[in-house]
């Protein structure tokens, strides 16, 4: 054991467990952000194709938003404070409201089908965000 690790009383056994344990615990692991990846991973794969010379920038504002709901969600969880946590959880939840909203758009401009599925999935899952954001303001 090395100087400092014996101040502190660590051997290399706890040393391991606590790197393995900080792998473990990182955002991937936030329930909120396992039920939305997917759907977030969906929502690309539709707007993949997706080019319109009028609309092009609504379509790749929704690229990028899309990417942005998992941003804040990984940015809340790794916040310390409860309500820093709770800010980027909020807007994660406005950016899957500005989503849901562009989709409807693309869709009625004929430029993306079949998106009220993906809308009603994110429906569902800010259920759970709601419930998170609810659980940090309480701190």
């Amino acid at each position: 054991m090395d100087e400092r690790n014996q101040i502190f009383g660590l051997s290399e056994e706890n040393r391991v467990q606590q790197r393995s344990d900080n792998k473990e615990h990182n955002f991937t692991n936030l329930n909120s952000y396992k039920e939305i990846f997917p759907i977030v991973v969906k929502t690309l794969k539709t707007l993949e194709n997706a080019h319109h010379h009028t609309y092009q920038s609504l379509i790749d504002e929704s690229r990028k938003v899309s990417a942005e709901i998992l941003s804040k969600l990984a940015e809340g969880y790794n916040k310390y404070h409860p309500e820093e946590k709770a800010k980027n959880y909020s807007q994660a939840r406005t950016n899957i409201s500005k989503l849901q909203s562009n989709l409807n758009i693309l869709h009625a401009l004929q430029i993306i089908e079949n998106v009220q599925d993906i809308i009603q999935e994110y429906n569902e899952k800010m259920k759970s965000l709601n419930g998170l954001i609810k659980s940090m303001e309480i701190k």
